[in-house]
Order: C-alpha cells, then sequence, then structure tokens
C-alpha cells in the first residue's frame, strides 16, 4: 500500500476478536484516507471516504460500548462521552 500512515502491529490487540478486526478495519480505513488525500483530486472520492469512516466509527464505538457494559467497564461512562465528543 503506498503512502501508508499506519502499521498495524500485533501490541494493538486487545483480545476481543470483534474489537480486534474493527481496530484493523478502520487503521486500513485512515490509511485509505491518506492515499486519496495524497493521490486523489476527487473531492467525491474524500467524501466517500470520510463518510466510510464515520458509519465505521459508530459501529465500532456501539461495538465497544456494548462490550464495556458487558464486563462492568469501570469508567464506561467516561469512555462514552469521549465517544459522543470524538464524533
Amino acid at each position: 500500500m503506498t503512502g501508508t500512515l499506519f502499521e498495524w502491529n500485533d501490541s494493538f490487540l486487545i483480545g476481543i476478536e470483534e474489537l480486534d478486526h474493527e481496530h484493523r478495519v478502520l487503521i486500513d480505513d485512515i490509511n485509505k484516507l491518506h492515499e486519496e488525500l495524497i493521490g486523489n483530486e476527487k473531492k467525491s472520492e474524500l467524501t466517500k471516504c470520510l463518510g466510510e469512516i464515520y458509519v465505521h466509527m459508530q459501529a465500532h464505538f456501539a461495538l465497544e460500548e456494548h462490550v464495556m457494559k458487558k464486563h462492568e467497564y469501570e469508567f464506561f461512562d467516561e469512555h462514552k462521552r469521549e465517544h459522543e465528543e470524538f464524533l
């Protein structure tokens, strides 16, 4: 992949298969956006790429919040608030 901004590293793994997969997808999305920014002048492609990232982030945050609730994560409220601010 040309223009790779982030390389996946197994140190990113958290041990929850669904979330680990989504983290990989998000890194791929960010790298795709980076490639579009440096190699493509089509605004429509950038808009599409940003839209895909936003949709993936929403789904990821929902899953992450579900997992945190299920495991009674101590800092759930703070983490959820960070998700809301990010989006």
